[in-house]
């Protein structure tokens, strides 16, 4: 089939009828109809049935609609990424922060740029890593900001600066009992509010206390160092977390720095098919502040 009896064959399935499809495709029926019908005798069977004056889709034609589905769901992803090349230099940015670095990270630098640049706007979205990759690839964002966990095609990645993992506990009331370092050790697993065994930082952690002959199995599994945090801040358990989340709760949590240290790089992700704009590259030297302010 041609992509001229595809489109005819969908407006048809879509609309219901030839004069629908005629009308969507701004054709007269005649045309639409000799395209179905040399559509039929390319493919050798039958697309539609007519039953009581109405167009019913054959069995086979049915199998056909759910590929020509994909095709057009290709078409406007293609659209959308044309709109997006097209959209130049503007002054928004659209960011997209893994939800700790969105909590830690982002205001600060934010307020920075846009003191600098008070027209500058933004469209912030808190996305996880795959989902952050998807919207750069589309041009949907452009600029997304994560830990450097691996490297995907298509995606620029530049690093920012480090992040470490600390400790966190509620506050003590006596800040003699709050502790200058932990050590994996002395963590109490049976209280520990740690990310999945599945996740990055949970892998890097199950690795780290592997190392020590112990075995990570957090008594409450999470998805976000934000939750662990709020779990943290209400005595629920102890916390292993980033520490741009730890400085967010700062004030009802003692952040105590592990030992030996566990860190990671921070890393702005943007898509190659796009050169940074002149906005973009002053927000990321102003992330990389921010980086080594809060290191």
């Amino acid at each position: 089939m041609r992509l001229r009896h595809i489109e005819a064959f969908y407006a048809i399935r879509k609309a219901g009828s030839i004069n629908a499809a005629a009308r969507l495709l701004n054709i007269s029926q005649p045309a639409l109809s000799k395209t179905i019908q040399h559509a039929e005798t390319v493919i050798g069977f039958k697309l539609f049935e007519r039953v009581r004056r109405r167009l019913v889709p054959t069995a086979e034609a049915e199998l056909l609609f759910a590929e020509a589905e994909k095709i057009y769901r290709g078409i406007e992803e293609l659209r959308r990424l044309a709109s997006n090349l097209q959209r130049g230099a503007v002054s928004n940015l659209r960011v997209g922060f893994l939800p700790s670095l969105g909590i830690g990270l982002a205001p600060r630098a934010i307020t920075t740029l846009r003191q600098a640049n008070p027209q500058l706007s933004f469209d912030i979205r808190t996305l996880n890593y795959d989902e952050i990759v998807t919207k750069l690839l589309s041009l949907e964002i452009d600029i997304g900001l994560a830990y450097d966990i691996h490297r995907k095609a298509g995606i620029r990645s530049t690093t920012l600066g480090e992040a470490r993992l600390v400790y966190v506990q509620q506050r003590a009331a006596a800040p003699r009992a709050r502790p200058e370092r932990m050590t994996l050790e002395e963590i109490d697993l049976e209280r520990l509010v740690g990310l999945e065994i599945d996740s990055p930082v949970g892998s890097l952690l199950c690795d780290a206390f592997t190392a020590r002959g112990l075995v990570y199995a957090p008594a409450i599994q999470v998805h976000t160092y934000s939750v662990a945090a709020a779990f943290a801040s209400e005595s629920v358990g102890c916390a292993v977390v980033d520490q741009f989340t730890a400085h967010a709760w700062r004030h009802s949590l003692d952040v105590i720095p592990l030992e030996p240290p566990l860190s990671f790089s921070v890393v702005a992700l943007t898509p190659e098919l796009a050169t940074p704009s002149q906005t973009l590259q002053h927000f990321m030297t102003v992330l990389r502040q921010g980086c080594l302010e809060l290191a």
